[in-house]
């Protein structure tokens, strides 16, 4: 495929690309190759592989990259996990680059930066059971003479791809466009609907509050898709007076600066959380075991994130 003068993409089936960079490097992104149905019988065998790139552990994306890599000798690049796993097989540790997202990755020349991915990354293990394979993630890769393309692996959309685009400035974007578990018109729903994504940046591009309260309405039309989307704010409690509510100077306070989300609140709301459940406990027990009330927070709380709601 010519994308670039210098730069050629060949695609082998399913998942799995091979790409000669602008100096000659055979890069290998994804191998399944020599049991995937899709590949033709003449692409089949892999005799030189300079640069192997993992988006993440499914069999249809990893499946020959421990026979392929021990033949051909690649330096690998993909996230820490896979990177430990590969390294279990008795692959050459010091050939395999563990990152996260977000970090530049620099082999002779070419850039590789993980990206984000909406996605999970299950490895199957050799006996068949499921191995941890830390966050799937997406791929951009800038050869030698500048072109630079994103491989966005297997995921859903979502908003930040945009982001990616601005960083990235990428010349060519490969997307994933079937499988089984893609978002198809009238089948289930996702979290994240590229029409209402497309409704959030509209109206945050436009600054226009209008289109952020049809956004906003859309989403509270969608049927359930997680637990929490089962629970509703109890609507016969008295509203709180204005002055009782703390500023927001005083509530960012109560954040802990490092993870600011709704399960790294600071420790009053956990410990508000046990005192509630300390309490529940106390009626219907009458007393909890042995321990003190006190004695029961303390060997409770470890983190004040440790509690999430």
């Amino acid at each position: 495929m010519a994308l670039n003068a210098d730069v050629s993409f060949t695609w082998i089936g399913h998942g799995t690309w091979r790409a000669r960079s602008a100096k000659g490097k055979e890069i290998l992104i994804d191998p399944w190759v020599m049991g995937n149905p899709a590949a033709p019988e003449n692409l089949k065998t892999v005799d030189r592989c300079d640069l192997m790139l993992i988006t993440h552990g499914h069999f249809d994306h990893i499946h020959d990259a421990v026979e392929i890599a021990r033949r051909t000798k690649p330096t690998i690049v993909c996230n820490y996990e896979v990177g430990a796993w590969l390294g279990s097989k008795g692959l050459d540790a010091e050939k395999i680059i563990g990152a996260n997202q977000g970090g530049t990755i620099d082999v002779d020349g070419v850039q590789v930066t993980l990206v984000h991915a909406e996605h999970s990354c299950g490895i199957t293990d050799d006996n068949g059971s499921i191995v941890y394979g830390g966050q799937a993630c997406g791929l951009v890769i800038e050869f030698e003479n500048g072109f630079t393309v994103y491989f966005a692996g297997d995921t859903d959309v979502f908003g930040d791809m945009s982001v990616i685009a601005d960083l990235s400035k990428f010349d060519v974007a490969f997307l994933p466009i079937g499988g089984f578990y893609k978002s198809r018109r009238g089948s289930d729903h996702h979290n994240f609907e590229g029409n209402l994504i497309h409704m959030l940046q509209d109206a945050v591009n436009t600054e226009s509050y209008a289109k952020y309260k049809r956004y906003s309405e859309s989403v509270r039309r969608l049927p359930p898709i997680n637990l929490r989307d089962l629970l509703d704010f109890k609507a016969d409690r008295k509203p709180l007076a204005i002055d009782e509510v703390e500023s927001i100077t005083e509530l960012r306070k109560h954040l802990v600066a490092p993870g600011i989300s709704l399960g790294a609140l600071g420790p009053e709301g956990p410990q508000h959380v046990i005192d509630l459940m300390i309490d529940e406990m106390k009626s219907a027990f009458g007393q909890i075991g042995a321990l003190h009330p006190a004695q029961a927070r303390s060997a409770t709380i470890r983190h004040p994130g440790a509690l999430q709601f």
